[in-house]
């Protein structure tokens, strides 16, 4: 008598299962398992406030709230605050002192159930205060392979000071709202009126302009800690920056791209 083997037994199994099968219309989905637990908890964080110049602040009295919950918390002196009371859910976090420039955290995942540090690793939510200085005037030249600019102030310094440089395509090129595809930063040095930048003419070919076409810039005080206020806009991907002085800008200003 022939002996089958197991291995040619399998794989006449499958392929009959596989003859045997129909395509044609699917059944009807089956419900939908209930949605996790709703957990109430606590939100912790801590901040981290600077002056114009970039130096710390005490870190006290940052009104924190949850938008569109009545849930809110003030820092202590460490800068620590707690949310308490919070349901499992995504929130947007406001942040606001007077004299400083408001910040937020838009999309904040709360798990609930317990206590949840804001941030990973020590992360600090940062504010800074307005720099109060203003810009008068900005000169834009090109060469054959770069944009330089130079920005002056009104006034001269003791300290150290920052501006910030936006360019776009539209003469109403801005901060805000969003008017803008690119952003360079600059020091004004102790005791200088003005700095002078310099942007690539391959950046600005990258970012989509052609020979002839009209790039535009509008330049503006910026804390000397550039970094602290500013947080991702989600619906366009852009930084929004709430750390400079928009009172203190500069006319707009251009070049024709060679």
């Amino acid at each position: 008598m022939k002996k089958v083997s197991l291995l040619s037994l399998v794989i006449a199994v499958v392929s009959t299962f596989i003859s045997c099968k129909k395509d044609g219309p699917q059944g009807p989905q089956g419900a939908q398992g209930a949605s996790g637990p709703s957990l109430s908890g606590s939100l912790v964080g801590y901040m981290d406030l600077y002056d114009s110049y970039g130096y710390m602040q005490k870190s006290d009295s940052v009104v924190i709230s949850v938008v569109g919950k009545s849930n809110t918390a003030i820092s202590d002196s460490t800068g620590r605050f707690t949310i308490t009371n919070l349901t499992t859910g995504i929130y947007e976090i406001d942040f606001n002192k007077t004299n400083y420039q408001s910040t937020k955290l838009p999309s904040v995942n709360f798990i609930g159930g317990g206590t949840q540090y804001m941030g990973q690793s020590g992360a600090k939510i940062q504010m800074t205060k307005i720099p109060t200085f203003s810009l008068s005037t900005a000169a834009i030249a090109t060469t054959t392979s770069s944009v330089t600019y130079t920005i002056s102030a009104s006034t001269t310094d003791t300290k150290p000071r920052k501006i910030i440089v936006f360019c776009g395509t539209h003469s109403s090129v801005s901060s805000s709202p969003l008017n803008y595809l690119t952003t360079t930063i600059n020091n004004i040095a102790i005791g200088n009126i003005s700095c002078t930048g310099t942007i690539p003419l391959n950046t600005i070919y990258d970012l989509g302009f052609v020979s002839g076409q009209t790039a535009y810039f509008i330049a503006y005080p910026i804390s000397v800690a550039n970094n602290a206020s500013t947080y991702l806009d989600v619906s366009t991907w852009k930084t929004i920056y709430n750390n400079i002085n928009v009172n203190g800008a500069t006319p707009t200003f251009s070049i024709l791209v060679p």
